[in-house]
């Protein structure tokens, strides 16, 4: 992509090939770094997030972040750089990266790029096929429980979200729904059904589902 400026009287044309940014403006400085990161000496949790279900694995060799799934139906494992990415209208964000694949296999994913659970862009197998997966349009499922009657007594609470493993949280005979509603949010949903978060507000759990 050029861009090509009209001549004016006494002047000759100009033409500039590059370096132009994704909206096509000349990029005339050295791009200044938001977020980076790197595994040389592991894994570092103030740059990064990392999510593990079932089987799968999030370590650290060779300075890489090695990420496997293991053989159990629906496991995952990702790594998730921090700061996330805000987009703005009329602004450009430029991402660099380098990643390995393992051998492709049948009914997996390895993933690499800037993506979230409602857009983005990534490359790499799915299955045995290489290519970019464009995500757009996307929602987050919330899932909510909201607690009527409190607790008269001490007690455990099972919840089970997408009927996956039901999770068991004990409650405090607190007589509050409110505080029986914080008191379930504290649970840990992160191997429930793929995944899930929850934050308690008044007398409703929201479980969110994790990225």
């Amino acid at each position: 992509m050029s861009q090509v400026f009209p001549a004016r009287e006494g002047v000759g044309s100009v033409n500039i090939a590059g370096p132009l940014s994704g909206f096509g403006e000349l990029v005339a400085v050295h791009p200044t770094p938001t977020a980076s990161t790197d595994f040389i000496y592991g894994i570092n949790l103030d740059q990064n997030v990392t999510r593990e279900y079932l089987t799968g694995t999030v370590t650290s060799a060779d300075g890489e972040v090695v990420l496997a799934s293991g053989t159990t139906n629906g496991a995952y494992a990702r790594c998730i750089m921090l700061p996330s990415v805000t987009y703005h209208p009329g602004q450009g964000t430029l991402f660099r990266g380098t990643a390995r694949f393992d051998t492709p296999q049948a009914n997996t994913r390895q993933l690499f790029g800037v993506t979230s659970l409602t857009g983005g862009y990534q490359f790499g197998y799915d299955g045995t096929t290489f290519g970019i997966l464009h995500i757009q349009g996307g929602a987050v499922e919330v899932q909510t429980l909201t607690v009527t009657v409190a607790p008269a007594a001490p007690g455990n609470v099972t919840v089970t979200l997408d009927g996956g493993t039901p999770v068991v949280v004990a409650v405090t005979a607190s007589g509050s729904t409110n505080v029986a509603a914080g008191e379930i949010a504290k649970g840990d949903y992160s191997q429930a059904s793929g995944g899930w978060s929850a934050v308690a507000s008044a007398n409703t759990v929201y479980f969110r589902r994790r990225v």
